[in-house]
């Protein structure tokens, strides 16, 4: 993944604050820094065993369900999600993570307890959506111990209610590790069971995380991931308030989703953080365009675009007077690479600061790349700014305002 950095900022950002990323790299790896109990997603693919990998392999070819159904929210479905959603991946139905009535109804509707399977995901197993979506596809599977066969739970291996209503029924149960929170666990079972349930190449999506792994974990000066967590820093600094993430692929916009909720998890406490926005271009330039070109510079931006687009699709050489004759024959993808290059060229020259992340294609094995390079940016991000990338102290607080009116 290729990094490049259009800085409009007054202070360098290549040299600032050197000293105390080295300090923050240092302190997660001798576990020294706040939450490094929850700092487990750092080594995990390079520890994942053959056998761990083995096991979720023999487990989805098993597996003969016509459609998949999987139930949760946040952490526990958007990684899965943003996989299925970039991959392609095939009869994967991600439902359980909102409280619409409409939602879940199609679902039902759709679920048939005797052909598909329904995978449950819930660290805690108490969390209300994920829940009341679980007693929903129980009820309509009626409790008979053949339909319970065709459910899988992920959960915590010690405690809470998903894990022990899976060991009175004998369903079958995967682990959430106990070193990860939610956000940062996608490259764990919670990610990888849907995956490979989803028929994607697992084994590459480690390897592409193990290799970013290996790279994040050279001299900091050397490694993208902390160049674009230093790149955010400047940008905080000089009085940045949010950050767009821009992807140039409408199928890679749940990717968007998946980012929006670890860096504003990750950063979003103590009055400090930045707010993360996704979009999708050339869509959302023709309703944001003229904000970002000539509105307020209180942001930043970010893109990924993708080189390998299909090039078989081309511009039709018809005699047309929509203006479109001077580009026929020309490849949707050329067009779509001169939507990036001509868009940022604008956006820079209007005062917008950019960060690009290029990749040559979107497959299994970069996708892994992207997970860990961004979870590795957003803890260094967060400890910059002198917050634990790893807590949640604010979440609670609407649940609790919405168990009082219930």
């Amino acid at each position: 993944m290729k990094v490049r950095i259009g800085l409009h900022t007054n202070e360098p950002f290549t040299s600032h604050r050197r000293e105390e990323i080295f300090a923050i790299v240092e302190a997660m790896r001798s576990k020294t820094a706040p939450g490094v109990e929850f700092t487990g997603w750092l080594d995990y693919p390079s520890r994942t065993m053959e056998e761990d990998v083995a096991e979720i392999e023999a487990y989805a070819d098993r597996i003969q369900a016509e459609r998949i159904f999987v139930l949760g929210i946040g952490g526990s479905y958007l990684g899965a999600y943003a996989a299925a959603c970039a991959l392609d991946a095939d009869g994967l139905y991600f439902t359980g993570n909102s409280f619409s009535a409409a939602d879940l109804s199609d679902a039902l509707n759709r679920y048939d307890p005797a052909r598909d399977h329904v995978v449950v995901i819930s660290k805690s197993g108490s969390t209300m959506e994920t829940a009341i979506a679980f007693r929903l596809f129980l009820e309509r599977a009626g409790g008979e111990s053949e339909h319970l066969r065709h459910f899988t739970i992920i959960t915590d291996a010690q405690k809470g209610p998903l894990r022990d209503f899976a060991i009175e029924n004998g369903i079958r149960r995967f682990v959430v590790p106990e070193d990860m929170g939610g956000r940062y666990s996608v490259l764990s079972p919670v990610g990888l069971v849907p995956m490979a349930l989803g028929g994607i190449d697992i084994r590459e999506v480690l390897r592409g995380a193990r290799d970013m792994e290996a790279e994040c974990a050279k001299d900091p000066a050397e490694n993208k991931a902390a160049e674009y967590a230093l790149f955010r820093d400047a940008m905080r600094r000089d009085g940045k308030v949010g950050e767009i993430f821009a992807v140039y692929e409408p199928k890679l916009m749940a990717l968007g989703k998946w980012w929006q909720q670890l860096f504003g998890e990750s950063e979003g406490k103590d009055g400090r953080g930045m707010i993360p926005v996704p979009l999708v271009y050339s869509a959302d330039l023709h309703s944001m365009g003229q904000w970002i070109q000539q509105g307020p510079k209180t942001f930043f931006e970010t893109v990924l675009f993708i080189e390998d687009g299909d090039a078989s699709l081309a511009v039709p050489d018809l005699d047309m007077k929509d203006g479109l004759n001077g580009i026929a024959n020309k490849a949707i993808s050329e067009v779509n690479r001169a939507a990036f290059t001509g868009t940022r060229a604008a956006h820079e020259a209007g005062g917008v600061d950019t960060a690009s992340l290029v990749c040559e294609k979107m497959d299994a094995y970069q996708l892994g790349r992207f997970f860990y390079f961004m979870e590795y940016a957003c803890a260094l991000s967060a400890y910059l700014d002198g917050v634990n990338p790893f807590d949640q102290p604010g979440v609670e607080d609407y649940k609790q305002a919405m168990r009082e009116r219930l």
